[in-house]
């Protein structure tokens, strides 16, 4: 599944689709955590830290207003 997130987020040809992605693999991270579905939530954490997703610094400069509950992202890149 780390794969298929992954690929999902590159496979939008542009940054704000990829952003939108992102923001609802990040939601859908929590929604598992919520429903104690923890080994999901790591495979999704897993395709967020995919080399390629981590070098997009412009797509992880956004800010989302998303709490995490018990797991934290990956910190951004530094610039």
């Amino acid at each position: 599944m780390s794969f298929w997130v992954s690929s999902n987020i590159l496979g939008q040809k542009s940054r704000k689709k990829q952003s939108l992605m992102l923001k609802r693999f990040i939601k859908t991270a929590n929604e598992c955590v919520g429903l104690g579905n923890f080994n999901s939530c790591m495979e999704i954490l897993s395709g967020l830290n995919n080399s390629a997703i981590i070098r997009l610094k412009d797509l992880w400069e956004v800010r989302y207003d998303l709490p995490f509950s018990v797991l934290s992202l990956p910190p951004p890149p530094p610039p």
